[in-house]
């Protein structure tokens, strides 16, 4: 989230609880793969400033003599996500006549999952992020000084 505000819901009794942004969140994610038809999720949590997923890209491409048709690429699934979600936010608080401003940061953190070992414990720091929000660096009651920017971008 913008500025790692805790918008997008907050950690009660080690689930996360979304508020109307996380809910919108979570439809745009859950609609990349009908927008993107080489596109699959995998696992996926929204916390109250952040959110981590596993997208996987079909590999689509045609190497017949040795053309290149790009498929799908994760810059472009991101940008269409983030810029969905963050104009849904935006007219619902203009409906709501409250102050909208950016949903998101500018970049997201991305990682290539190359092996088994990799996405199984991916899958399980995703699936334990809520229980371990009260330790999260991403949590603004951890930071040792206020306003102090998160190590990823």
């Amino acid at each position: 989230a913008h500025d790692r505000r805790c918008i997008f819901g907050n950690v009660d009794d080690d689930a996360v609880r979304l508020s109307e942004p996380g809910e919108l969140v979570a439809r745009w994610w859950n609609a990349i793969p009908s927008k993107f038809q080489d596109v699959e999720t995998d696992s996926f949590v929204i916390m109250p400033n952040h959110i981590h997923g596993v997208l996987w890209i079909i590999d689509q491409r045609d190497w017949r003599e040795d053309i290149n048709v790009a498929g799908t690429t994760l810059p472009r699934i991101m940008q269409w996500f983030k810029t969905m979600s963050a104009n849904e936010f935006l007219r619902a608080a203009k409906r709501a006549q409250r102050q909208g401003g950016p949903l998101w940061q500018r970049s997201y953190w991305d990682r290539v999952i190359r092996n088994d070992q990799s996405l199984h414990d991916i899958r399980r720091y995703i699936d334990d992020n809520p229980r371990k929000w009260a330790e999260d660096e991403e949590n603004p009651a951890n930071r040792s000084r206020p306003n102090q920017p998160s190590r990823r971008p």
